[in-house]
C-alpha cells in the first residue's frame, strides 16, 4: 500500500543517503512505506539503567561519564577501552577493531551503553556494547531507557542506524500516514488508527508489558497484524463479488449419466463425498461461475469427486481440464480418467511440457475443435497455443503448488468456466479464509470404508531389518516403496541416494526392483510406474516424485530413508501412498536421528489435520500454503496460532464497513486494496 507521499525514495529520508539506500535496498526497502512496514522481529527491555556497582554477568544497561580512553592499536585484534564512571564506580567498555571510537568519544562525554558484561583477565567489562551519547537534558534516545525494537539487518546496517531511519521517517511523515480503514469500523473492536499503531509498534510505550510486546499482543501491534489480514481478505471479498457478478455456465444435472458413472466404480462414495458433490452440483447449476476449494486428507477421495463433476460438464456438451503440478501426478490422473470414463465413451488425452511436438500439435488441434472431452496435464495446459472449443470446468490439483495467476490463466481459456481446486493439505478455516478467501469451501472429512490404519514406526541402525520387511512384503504378494531424499550421492552429503539404493536392492531382489526419479525422461517415468502397477516390479525405489498421486492398492510397505530430512507434509503424503486398499500397511521412518520431532509427530498422528497443525507450528503458514508459488506476499506479522481470531475479526470489520453510508471511505479502501493486490493479479482480465 502506498500512502500519499510515502512512496518517496528512502535516500531522501534524513540520515539515509545513497550509501545506506543500497544497504536498505538489499532488504527490499525502497520507499518510506517499505521502511515503516519493516517491523521489529523482537524487542529488548532497556528501561532499567543500573549503577555500575550493580553490574553482574549478562546483558544490562549503564550510564555515566567518560573517565578515560585508551587505544591499543598494535595488538591484534586492535581495541579501544572507554572507561565509564558514575558515582558508584568505573567499568571499561571494550571495542574490538573499532578504532574510530576514540575519535567520536571524548573524556567527560555522558554515555549510555547496553551490552554483555563479561569477566576475564581478572576484571568485569562490556564487550562491544551498543552505546550512544546522552543529550543535554540527560535523557536517553532511541537505543536505551525504553523497550527497544530489534530488526532484521544486512551487513553494514546496525540496529542503531535502523532505529534512527525509522524514527526519522515516522517523525517526518507522521501527518501523511493516512488510514484507509474507516475509524467508525475500528472503534467497536478497540483497534487504534494506523498512525499511532505504526509508531507504537516500532517504539512501544514505556509502561507496556514486555511479554505482550514480544508476542505482538499490544493493541497497537494487533492493529498492524489485523491490517495485514484485512487487506488480503478485503481483496478476496471484492474478487469473489466480481466472480459472482459474472454470467457463467448453468449446467443441468445429468443424473442418469452420473449414476452410470458412479455405479461402475468398484466402491461406494462416502457420505462426505456425496455431501461435497451436492455443493459442487449446486454451484454448477447456478449461472454464476463456480470457484470452489475442495479439501480432504490424503486418500479421502477428492479425485473421484472431481471426475464426477467433469462427467456432468461433458454430458452438458462442455470440455473439462484437469491440471496437476507434476508429470507423475498428471499421468496418474490421466490413467485414472481413462479407466473411470471408458464406459462413457469420453475422449481423454494427456498434455505435458516435454511431449513430442507432433503429439502436442495433434492434441491441441483436437482440443480446439472439440474432439477431446477431458484433457489432463501439467502447466502446459495454460500455454498460449492451447485453446479449447468449449471449456466448462477447470480442476486444479495441489493448488498450493500453482500461482493465483496460473489458475486465472487457465480459467481465461474458456468463457468463465467453473473452477474446482483441490488440496490435500488440511488447514483451519480461518487460514483458508485468508489464503483462499475468493473461494467457497468444501471439506471431505471422512475416509473411504475398509481403510485400515497404517502402522508407523521409527527405525535406525541395521539395514537388515529393512530388507527383512521388504522380503516379508514380497512373500505376501504385496509391493513396497523405498524413498530417498536424493537422486545420487555426492561427496558433500552423507544422505542416502535413490540410484545407489536401487542398485543395492536390485542385487538382493533382482528384476522385481524398479527406479523412479525426477530426472528421468517422461517415457521412462511412465514405464516405471506402469511396471509397478502391473506388478512386473514389486519394489519401487524413488525420490519425492511419488509424494502425491501414486495409487497402488497392492503397495503395503513404505520405507522412507533419511526420514529426518523430509518435512511433515511430505512424510504424511508419502505415507499416504500405502494403505490404499483393505490390507494392513506399514510405514518405516528410517533415520540416524530417532529423536527428531517431526518423525514422532508422524508416528503419533495419522489425521492430516492434526499433522498440518504441527506443520504450521514448525514451519509457518507461508511455506505450507505456498505463498511464494502463489504470488501472495509472505506474511510479515500474521501468525496462525497467535492471531487465529484475526480473520474472523476482519470479517466483522468488513460487515461494519458495508453498512456505512459514506461511500467515499469505501472508495478509498478499494483504491488501497487495488494498489496492493489488483495490479499484481489483474483478475478483471479473466472475468
Amino acid at each position: 500500500m502506498q500512502d500519499d507521499g510515502l512512496d518517496i525514495d528512502i535516500q531522501y529520508i534524513k540520515g539515509i543517503g545513497p550509501y545506506n539506500k543500497k544497504l536498505l535496498n538489499k532488504k527490499g526497502i525502497h520507499t518510506a512505506v517499505d521502511l515503516l512496514e519493516n517491523f521489529p522481529r523482537d524487542y529488548e527491555d532497556r528501561r532499567r539503567i543500573l549503577k555500575i556497582s550493580q553490574v553482574n554477568l549478562g546483558t544490562c544497561t549503564v550510564a555515566g561519564r567518560v573517565f578515560d580512553i585508551n587505544e591499543f592499536r598494535h595488538q591484534r585484534p586492535t581495541r579501544v577501552e572507554v572507561i565509564l564512571e558514575d558515582d558508584s564506580g568505573r567499568i571499561p567498555l571494550v571495542f574490538f577493531n573499532q578504532n574510530y571510537i576514540a575519535k567520536v568519544i571524548s573524556k567527560g562525554d555522558p554515555i549510555v551503553a547496553t551490552g554483555n558484561a563479561e569477566f576475564n583477565y581478572g576484571r568485569l567489562f562490556f564487550n562491544n556494547p551498543d552505546w550512544e551519547k546522552l543529550d543535554d537534558a540527560g535523557k536517553v534516545n532511541l537505543n536505551h531507557g525504553r523497550i527497544v525494537p530489534v530488526y532484521g539487518l544486512t551487513e553494514g546496517l546496525s540496529q542503531s542506524k535502523m532505529r534512527t531511519f525509522i524514527y526519522n521517517a515516522l517523525t517526518h511523515f507522521k501527518d501523511k500516514i493516512e488510514d484507509p480503514i474507516p475509524k467508525e469500523a475500528l472503534e467497536p473492536f478497540d483497534l487504534p488508527e494506523r498512525e499511532i499503531a505504526l509508531i507504537r509498534t516500532h517504539f512501544p510505550k514505556p509502561e507496556e508489558d514486555l511479554r505482550a510486546v514480544r508476542e505482538y499482543a499490544t493493541q497497537y501491534q494487533k492493529r498492524m497484524v489485523f491490517e495485514e489480514i484485512f487487506y488480503l481478505q478485503y481483496f478476496w471479498k471484492r474478487r469473489k463479488q466480481e466472480i459472482k457478478s459474472q454470467h457463467g455456465i448453468s449446467f443441468a444435472l445429468k443424473s442418469e449419466g452420473i449414476e452410470s458413472f458412479l455405479a461402475a466404480l468398484p466402491f461406494e462414495l462416502t457420505a462426505s463425498q456425496k455431501r461435497v458433490l451436492e455443493e459442487i452440483f449446486a454451484d454448477m447449476k447456478s449461472d454464476m461461475p463456480m470457484n470452489r476449494l475442495l479439501q480432504g486428507d490424503v486418500g479421502s477421495g477428492k479425485t473421484v469427486v472431481a471426475f464426477t463433476a467433469a462427467v456432468n460438464a461433458v454430458l452438458n456438451g462442455y470440455q473439462a481440464a484437469v491440471m496437476a503440478p507434476t508429470e507423475v501426478l498428471a499421468h496418474q490422473h490421466y490413467v485414472k480418467a481413462c479407466s473411470m470414463l471408458q464406459h462413457l465413451d469420453f475422449r481423454v488425452e494427456y498434455l505435458f511440457g516435454k511431449q513430442k511436438k507432433s503429439d502436442k500439435e495433434r492434441i491441441t488441434e483436437k482440443l480446439g475443435n472439440g474432439e477431446i472431452n477431458v484433457i489432463v496435464g501439467t502447466h502446459a495446459l495454460f500455454q498460449e497455443n492451447v485453446n479449447f472449443r468449449r471449456l466448462g470446468l477447470v480442476v486444479i490439483d495441489e493448488q498450493h503448488r500453482f500461482g493465483v495467476e496460473q489458475r486465472m490463466e487457465l480459467m481465461g481459456k474458456g468463457n468463465r468456466p467453473d473452477t474446482l481446486v483441490m488440496s490435500a493439505t488440511p488447514i483451519p478455516r480461518s487460514v483458508a479464509m485468508t489464503i483462499y478467501g475468493d473461494m467457497d469451501y468444501s471439506v471431505i472429512d471422512e475416509m473411504p470404508k475398509g481403510r485400515k490404519e497404517i502402522f508407523t514406526e521409527i527405525a535406525s541402525g541395521d539395514e537388515e531389518y529393512l530388507y527383512s520387511k521388504i522380503k516379508e512384503t514380497l512373500e505376501r504378494g504385496e509391493s513396497a516403496y523405498v524413498v530417498y531424499p536424493l537422486i545420487e550421492e555426492t561427496e558433500k552429503s552423507d544422505l542416502k541416494a535413490a540410484e545407489s539404493g536401487y542398485e543395492h536392492l536390485r542385487k538382493r531382489f533382482g528384476d522385481s526392483t524398479g527406479l523412479l526419479h525426477g530426472r528421468m525422461k517422461s517415457a521412462e517415468k511412465i514405464e516405471a510406474m506402469k511396471k509397478f502397477f502391473d506388478k512386473r516390479t514389486r519394489i519401487l525405489v524413488s525420490t519425492t516424485v511419488i509424494e502425491v498421486g501414486i495409487d497402488s492398492p497392492d503397495a503395503t510397505l513404505m520405507i522412507i530413508v533419511n526420514a529426518e530430512r523430509f518435512g511433515l507434509s511430505q512424510l504424511h503424503q508419502l505415507r499416504g501412498r500405502i494403505g490404499r486398499g483393505d490390507k494392513l500397511s506399514h510405514c518405516i521412518l528410517y533415520t540416524d536421528n530417532p529423536k527428531n520431532e517431526r518423525l514422532h509427530v508422524i508416528k503419533r498422528h495419522t489425521d492430516g489435520f492434526k499433522i498440518s497443525i504441527e506443520d504450521f507450528r514448525i514451519r509457518g503458514p507461508g511455506e505450507i500454503m505456498g505463498t511464494a508459488q502463489s504470488g501472495l506476499p509472505p506474511f510479515k506479522l500474521f501468525d496462525m496460532f497467535r492471531d487465529r481470531e484475526m480473520p474472523e475479526l476482519s470479517e466483522k470489520v468488513m460487515g461494519v464497513i458495508a453498512k456505512l453510508e459514506d461511500r467515499s471511505t469505501v472508495d478509498k479502501l478499494d483504491s488501497t486494496v487495488e494498489e496492493r493486490y489488483g495490479k499484481k493479479f489483474r483478475f478483471k482480465e479473466v472475468l
